[in-house]
């Protein structure tokens, strides 16, 4: 069966109970039918009907969270008309937790506070780090950054976690060299990609945001323009919608 032929079924069944079809979400079903398996050591399978489960449990909650360009990119989705979750389905719920000037040893602190109001998202983007490559060596952030993505799967053992890849900048603030500051980008993005995807994580590319063409940055040299701010949404949307498919 396909999945348009199951999603017309589901509906169908959905109506004849007397419910509203518009509440519930048929990709959903998966992962909540297995967040809801208690305790399989013992034996125990209870899994409730899905045609019963209010839109709160079937919606994907996802966070988006970093630096500047977080932040200037959700100002650029508003005005766009794709605030606040990007154009993806009803039952995703996008939340954007920025930071202007945000450096890494920032995430753990902001993370814990937002999972303890609000319980663990479904899904996280992080797009953080390229603040520290000034200031840090290479080997001192990458041990950051690893230990802290084990500390968040520990926190949230059920989320996926999006790596979005460190941007390049036609400027780097406060660097001796830009070209030592780049290979040392290149060498932090292939090691946490490698680290993401060993914990079943998800790689967010940019290769298309390319110092070459400065039409895609600002006057700064460092934050996107509308054009970069763009094309940067559809990347990390695409993620997203893929990722909703498996």
């Amino acid at each position: 069966m396909s999945r348009y032929q199951f999603t017309r079924v589901l509906r169908k069944a959905i109506e004849a109970c007397g419910l509203s079809a518009q509440e519930y979400a048929a990709h959903s079903f998966r992962i909540v039918l297995h967040s809801l398996v208690r305790d399989q050591s013992l034996g125990l399978t209870y899994l409730p009907s899905p045609l019963f489960l209010p839109l709160a449990l079937l919606r994907r909650n996802v966070w988006i969270c970093g630096h500047s360009i977080v932040h200037w990119a959700r100002v650029r989705a508003a005005r766009c008309g794709l605030a606040p979750n990007l154009g993806l389905p009803n039952d995703v719920r996008v939340s954007w937790f920025a930071r202007r000037g945000m450096r890494w040893e920032e995430l753990m602190p902001v993370l814990r506070e937002k999972v303890a109001n609000f319980g663990p998202p479904d899904a996280i983007v992080i797009q953080l780090g390229e603040n520290d490559l000034t200031s840090r060596k290479s080997a001192d952030l990458l041990g950051s950054i690893k230990r802290d993505l084990n500390a968040l799967a520990a926190l949230c053992p059920r989320t996926t976690v999006f790596w979005s890849s460190l941007l390049k900048r036609i400027e780097w603030r406060g660097a001796q060299s830009c070209l030592a500051i780049e290979r040392t980008r290149k060498l932090v993005n292939r090691a946490v990609a490698r680290w993401v995807r060993f914990m079943f994580g998800r790689v967010i590319r940019h290769d298309r945001i390319r110092i070459g063409d400065q039409a895609l940055y600002r006057n700064d040299g460092v934050h996107l323009s509308d054009l970069g701010n763009d094309i940067w949404l559809a990347s990390v949307s695409k993620s997203i919608w893929d990722w909703l498919q498996q």
